[in-house]
């Protein structure tokens, strides 16, 4: 499936900042969580078919192999990049 990746606004990293600093540091199924969170979060903006989509069935659309790829470009895409450090 293709989606629309568009960058983000400020506003909307402030909203992903305000929970990804909700998550323990030493918690890596959250961290692993939010990761897919944020991915979808940037899918859900800009792709209104996409709004019912959980975390989990995105997990399940991507293959492990792709996932590089997949996270790469939305991460670059929507500006994501130094959010991600």
């Amino acid at each position: 499936k293709e989606y629309i990746i568009k960058p983000l606004s400020m506003l909307d990293i402030k909203k992903l900042n305000i929970e990804k600093k909700k998550i323990k540091k030493d918690d890596d199924i959250a961290v692993y969580d939010f990761s897919f969170y944020t991915l979808l979060a940037v899918i859900k903006k800009w792709n209104p078919e996409a709004k019912d989509l959980t975390v989990d069935q995105f997990e399940e659309m991507i293959d492990v192999d792709d996932f590089e790829r997949v996270q790469k470009a939305i991460v670059q895409i929507s500006g994501l990049k130094k959010y991600f450090k």
